[in-house]
């Protein structure tokens, strides 16, 4: 059965019949006497999907089935975060109650060597070691600095996945500067890192970063941005209009920009507030 943790934590990784905590050595990974370090330390972060990811706080790289081995005893490691199946795993219970850590693309299990304490994937309770070693413990810990942070004067808001409050014409450089994080990127629609300089838009995302790693990530809406290219023009309130007239059918960021009056539905007001701002007759950010 599958075990859920929530979307995102931080957690040291532990092995409780050896009393050994995963650690990162350059680009590889052992199990070593537990030190507390940020060696020791690892963000995780879970997928629409279900699947996990294991970043690494020392260095920003992921944890790795390498070259995407089905092979009996494939080396578990590092590598730069690439969103590949090999880099994506499952958190299962085991039968005592502990955890498994099980890649999404093949039965076989992450299993310590209790040889050497380097690390592979294994049938479970087959292969050089047995279940003992393929048990695991995630001891969670607070991270602030791994989720988004916005400044306290900030006029934007996040509300769940969403930032709120930009206006057309917002650059991305006034989007970064609202957080406290070090670290942030924005990315367009087709996840094309934005210049400081370029404006955002409905869909654009802004992510916290660590190396090639998401950490957090927000979706931008732009009120009254139906279409998503960052400015408001005659194509989103004909957009509006077919929402309520029920000949077009929007979802996710896209819906909620629609939401001009923020009532929760698409209706005629929405269709007049924008097509007013459009014609500089009605301001919808005031």
């Amino acid at each position: 059965y599958s075990k859920d943790y929530g979307d995102k934590f931080a957690a040291y990784i532990k092995n409780p019949a050896t009393n050994k905590f995963l650690t990162v050595e350059g680009d590889s990974v052992v199990f070593k006497a537990e030190d507390f370090s940020v060696n020791q330390k690892w963000r995780v972060r879970k997928s629409s999907s279900g699947e996990y990811t294991f970043i690494s706080m020392a260095n920003g790289k992921v944890l790795t089935v390498m070259n995407s081995s089905m092979g009996y005893g494939a080396n578990v490691d590092l590598a730069v975060a690439d969103g590949t199946d090999s880099q994506k795993f499952y958190l299962l219970d085991s039968p005592e109650g502990q955890t498994l850590i099980k890649p999404v693309y093949t039965n076989y299990i992450v299993d310590m060597d209790t040889n050497n304490f380097d690390v592979h994937i294994y049938p479970y309770g087959t292969g050089k070691t047995q279940k003992n070693a393929q048990r695991f413990e995630l001891i969670c810990f607070d991270d602030p600095q791994g989720e988004l942070i916005l400044k306290e004067d900030s006029s934007f808001e996040k509300s769940e996945e969403y930032l709120l409050g930009c206006k057309d014409k917002t650059s991305a450089e006034e989007v970064i500067s609202a957080f406290e994080n070090e670290g942030i990127e924005v990315f367009d629609l087709s996840g094309k890192k934005l210049s400081k300089t370029d404006s955002v838009s409905t869909g654009s995302k802004v992510c916290l970063m660590q190396g090639e790693a998401v950490l957090d990530s927000l979706t931008i809406v732009i009120k009254g941005d139906a279409d998503g290219n960052g400015n408001i023009s005659s194509t989103d309130y004909m957009r509006v209009k077919g929402v309520f007239l029920k000949g077009t059918t929007l979802d996710g960021a896209f819906l909620k920009a629609s939401d001009v009056d923020e009532n929760g539905t698409i209706g005629t007001t929405d269709y007049i507030r924008l097509k007013s701002h459009f014609l500089k007759t009605y301001n919808i950010f005031e």
